[in-house]
C-alpha cells in the first residue's frame, strides 16, 4: 500500500499545474499568518544578529544620502514584530509601522514599551502591501525600509513602485528580497527537484502553489534605475550565517556562538555583504531618490 502511495505521489507531481491550480492568494496569507504568530522577530534566536547586520547596511545607506536618524520620518513597511521600527525609534526618528497582520502588530507594541519607548513614538499601522501605500501622500518620507517581505508579495513589483512614490527627492530606500540562488541551495537540500526546477525557469513558485518569489539582481537593479534612484547598491544579509532551515545555516547559527566569536562573525559579514551579496539568505538593496 505504502508503495502504491508513493507512485501516485510522483506521478501527481508531474502535474503541478493541475494539483495546486485551486492555491489561493488567502490560503497563501494564512500560512504567512501561521508563521508569524509562532515566530517572533524580535525574540527568536539569532535574529537580533540580523538586525544589527541590517542596521549597519542601513547606516551606510543613510550615509550615501546624507541622512541621520535622529528626526527623520521613516515607514517600516511589513514590520513584523518591530524589531527594526524600535531600534529607528530609539535613534531619534519618526516612525510608521505597517504590517497586515493584528496579533503582530499587539506584539510590536509590547516588544516598543519593554524597550521603553512612549506610544507616540512609532505608529502602528494595520495594513498590506502594496494597498496601504495607495492611501499614503507623494513624498512622504524620508527613509522608507521594506526588510524580508517582499519573497512573500504577489505584487513585489508593484509594492517597490509604491515605496519608491511615498519616499521624498533625496530620500533613501533600503529593501531586501531572496535570491535565486537562495531557493536553489534550499530545494537541493531536501532533494525537491519539483522546486529546483521551477527556481531554475522561473522567478516565483506560483505554479506549485506558493506565492513566495525572488528576483535576480539585475531585475530589481533595474527596476530601481526606472523609478530614478541613484547610488544604488547591495548586500547580502547572512552570506556565512542562518536560522534553522536556511541553506546559509549549515555554516552556523549565531545565537549558538558566544559574545566574542559573534562580534568577530559580524564584523566579516559586515566586510563582505557588499562581495558577495547573491550569496546570503537575503539581497539587499538601497538606492536614494533622484530630485
Amino acid at each position: 500500500m505504502f508503495e502504491l502511495l508513493k507512485k501516485i505521489v510522483r506521478w501527481l507531481r508531474l502535474f503541478p499545474e493541475v494539483v495546486f491550480t485551486g492555491d489561493s492568494s488567502g490560503r497563501h496569507l494564512n500560512k504567512v499568518r501561521d508563521v508569524m504568530d509562532r515566530y517572533d522577530m524580535v525574540t527568536s534566536p539569532s535574529e537580533d544578529y540580523f538586525k544589527d547586520r541590517y542596521m549597519h547596511i542601513i547606516d551606510s545607506a543613510l550615509e550615501a544620502g546624507r541622512l541621520a536618524y535622529e528626526g527623520l520620518k521613516v515607514l517600516d513597511a511589513g514590520c513584523g514584530q518591530g524589531r527594526l521600527a524600535i531600534a529607528f525609534a530609539k535613534r531619534g526618528s519618526s516612525v510608521d509601522a505597517v504590517d497586515v497582520f493584528p496579533g503582530v502588530l499587539d506584539k510590536a507594541r509590547i516588544h516598543a514599551q519593554k524597550a521603553g519607548l512612549s506610544s507616540d513614538r512609532i505608529r502602528w499601522i494595520e495594513g498590506g502591501l502594496p494597498e496601504t501605500l495607495d492611501g499614503v501622500a507623494d513624498n512622504s518620507y524620508d527613509l522608507v525600509v521594506c526588510a524580508e517581505v517582499l519573497y512573500m508579495l504577489e505584487e513585489a513589483d508593484a509594492t517597490i513602485r509604491g515605496l519608491v512614490r511615498v519616499l521624498r527627492p533625496g530620500g533613501v530606500l533600503v529593501v531586501s528580497s531572496r535570491t535565486r540562488l537562495y531557493y536553489l541551495a534550499h530545494s537541493l537540500m531536501s532533494k525537491d527537484f519539483l522546486r529546483f526546477s521551477r527556481a531554475a525557469k522561473n522567478n516565483s513558485y506560483k505554479d506549485i502553489g506558493q506565492a513566495l518569489s525572488w528576483s535576480d539582481p539585475r531585475e530589481t537593479e533595474d527596476l530601481l534605475a526606472a523609478l530614478d534612484l541613484k547610488d544604488i547598491r547591495r548586500w547580502g544579509i547572512g552570506v556565512l550565517s542562518g536560522i534553522e532551515g536556511d541553506p546559509t545555516g549549515k555554516f552556523c547559527f549565531p545565537h549558538e556562538l558566544n559574545g566574542a566569536e559573534r562580534e568577530t562573525l559580524g564584523q566579516a559579514e559586515d566586510k563582505i555583504a557588499g562581495v558577495y551579496s547573491d550569496a546570503g539568505r537575503y539581497i539587499v538593496y538601497s538606492g536614494v531618490k533622484n530630485g
